[in-house]
């Protein structure tokens, strides 16, 4: 059964989430380890350069955090959260977690599964190394089906990224910090303005990029778009589809309201085997 939230904005999604991690139960996972500690164990995959990561572990010190991801960026992560000791950094692929199974309380992912080349394995792996019980939160790209004023400008950055992803990495970066002025000048300021006036606020909803929050605000989300090689999105069917192949119960989704995409929240049966 799926039951849809109200809508959230992403600092709402965030807040949620991180309500979560307090909320989980005092499990005993320690015999999975050999750490010989009692603590709550979290999975990040695809942790980034540790932003989440390192605003968590601090918030939640008794909390064990296995950040995970395939690129250098766990390296950041690493430097970043030297002088937490509930922070442990694995560089591997969400497609083939390298951890056992049944360890994790909860596992989150935000913004990665939508960028593999099989989101429904990478998915699985997620709930394989949850515990019976354990509960997963994503975040994935939705398709924008019904807002044209996203969806034509997507239709034209899948027809720019066949070029943009075989450009150096330092070179898209660059590009992609410079542009970031001119779209939040074009779409985030003009919608931010639009907010304000209960005539226009459903229209300001649906423009692109309508929450950068100021010049170069969208580096990184521009970066998303033109970098990777990879992206699907999703409707609600779709994405409701994905989470119960990959056997997941008390399915929750939402849209946000402000950076876009699916909030989704599922939890592992305990008759579900690994």
């Amino acid at each position: 059964m799926v039951t849809e939230w109200v809508e959230w904005s992403e600092a709402e999604a965030v807040s949620k989430w991180d309500t979560a991690l307090t909320a989980l139960p005092n499990y005993t996972l320690y015999q999975s380890y050999g750490w010989g500690e009692y603590k709550r164990r979290h999975g990040w995959a695809g942790s980034g350069s540790g932003n989440d990561t390192t605003a968590m572990a601090i918030r939640h010190p008794s909390i064990e955090l296995i950040s995970l991801d395939i690129s250098e960026g766990v390296y950041h992560t690493y430097h970043r959260t030297t002088g937490l000791s509930n922070v442990h950094v694995v560089r591997a692929s969400v497609l083939s977690i390298p951890l056992k199974s049944d360890i994790f309380d909860f596992a989150y992912s935000y913004g990665v599964l939508h960028h593999t080349t099989d989101p429904e394995g990478g998915l699985r792996e997620v709930v394989r190394v949850l515990r019976g019980g354990g509960v997963v939160s994503l975040y994935l790209y939705e398709d924008h089906a019904d807002n044209p004023w996203k969806a034509i400008p997507l239709r034209l950055i899948n027809a720019i990224r066949v070029v943009t992803t075989k450009l150096n990495a330092r070179l898209l970066s660059g590009l992609c910090y410079l542009l970031s002025p001119f779209v939040v000048l074009v779409f985030s300021i003009p919608a931010r303005i639009m907010f304000r006036y209960q005539t226009t606020r459903r229209l300001a909803a649906q423009m692109p990029f309508n929450f950068g929050n100021s010049l170069f605000s969208l580096h990184t989300d521009l970066l998303d778009r033109f970098g990777a090689p990879v992206e699907l999105r999703y409707g609600r069917e779709e994405l409701v589809a994905l989470l119960e192949a990959c056997r997941l119960c008390n399915l929750v989704t939402t849209k946000l309201r402000t950076i876009a995409g699916w909030a989704a929240r599922g939890v592992k049966g305990s008759e579900v085997r690994s």
